[in-house]
């Protein structure tokens, strides 16, 4: 009781805010589970999916209509 009464009076400042982290993970990193112990605590289970497959730009891949020969 005298610990917390010396706490309560002798402090000479007293936190009231903690401003909250913010954490932006790539979607191809897998099995992150962070929690309040810690932003690393599961880093040993992470791991890096395989890149997804390159998609077809259709600007790209389709034929150009001004290009095409009128018939």
């Amino acid at each position: 009781a005298e610990f917390q009464r010396l706490i309560r009076d002798e402090q000479p400042w007293t936190i009231i805010y903690y401003y909250p982290d913010l954490f932006v993970i790539n979607e191809r990193v897998r099995n992150v589970h962070m929690d309040i112990r810690g932003v690393f605590t599961s880093l040993k289970d992470w791991w890096l999916e395989d890149a997804a497959p390159a998609r077809s730009d259709s600007a790209v891949s389709s034929p150009n209509p001004a290009a095409a020969p009128a018939g």
